[in-house]
């Protein structure tokens, strides 16, 4: 039985996951400030191979991670099986 991943590669893995098909997660660092910067470009089978890179910042690296994916769904909508919230209208009152 396989061990379940856990903290930072956790994190890293539902980064990459909630990412657009054909991108790839590139990188973690510290920047100067003290801030973890996560980012994540398109590759050479993404839809728009030259978009701009999704990237995610917090004061730990799985903030970073965390945002990176946030961000990720904020630009490019849910992922496959998941309803699409920001197209359905508001509902009529009754």
């Amino acid at each position: 039985m396989p061990i379940p991943p856990t903290g930072l590669s956790r994190d890293w893995i539902e980064a990459e996951a909630s990412l657009p098909v054909g991108w790839r997660l590139s990188g973690l660092v510290r920047e100067s400030d003290e801030c973890w910067r996560a980012w994540a470009l398109p590759g050479p089978y993404a839809g728009d191979p030259s978009g701009a890179p999704i990237e995610g910042r917090g004061s730990a690296a799985e903030e970073g991670l965390t945002g990176l994916g946030r961000n990720a769904r904020l630009t490019h909508g849910p992922l496959s099986g998941e309803e699409d919230t920001r197209r359905i209208p508001p509902r009529p009152s009754d």
